[in-house]
């Protein structure tokens, strides 16, 4: 199973925890159509974790401890990224595939603009589109399994 939804499963299960106080057991985690809809209308879809790398939570090679400081301290980066956040996981699930790929373009503009300016470099600039189009991806997918009637 791929990275992003178990992320995204995990977020659930903590926040469920908190909320409790209580251990929340693994097979009480709802499907990431319904965990996507709650976080809609409870929480902010703000997800940095969106533009990381998408095989594990921790970052553990140095270039990607270095983009995870700069989402962290460059406060234009940290704008566009929370705007292709809120607005890519806001409407997954619920618009279409087109819809998507009309943001991951804009998203893809946003970011080459970043470089421009010099916020970024191009090389984070591809590590992050990378893990968006990844994690976007690989959430759609599990969305889309969901949905299956078998």
């Amino acid at each position: 199973m791929a990275f992003f939804p178990n992320y995204i499963r995990k977020c659930y299960q903590l926040i469920k925890q908190a909320e409790t106080r209580k251990p929340f057991p693994q097979e009480n985690i709802p499907e990431c159509s319904e965990i996507l809809n709650e976080f809609r209308q409870k929480y902010s879809l703000w997800e940095p974790h969106l533009f990381l790398h998408s095989d594990e939570i921790l970052c553990t090679d140095e270039f990607a401890s270095d983009v995870s400081y700069k989402i962290s301290t460059n406060f234009k980066l940290y704008k566009v990224l929370e705007w292709i956040s809120k607005k890519i996981l806001s409407t997954l699930g619920i618009d279409n595939y087109l819809s998507i790929n009309v943001y991951i373009r804009i998203s893809t503009s946003m970011l080459n603009k970043l470089v421009e300016q010099g916020c970024i470099t191009k090389s984070e600039n591809i590590y992050i589109h990378d893990n968006l189009v990844r994690n976007v991806s690989s959430l759609l997918s599990e969305l889309n399994t969901e949905n299956l009637p078998f």
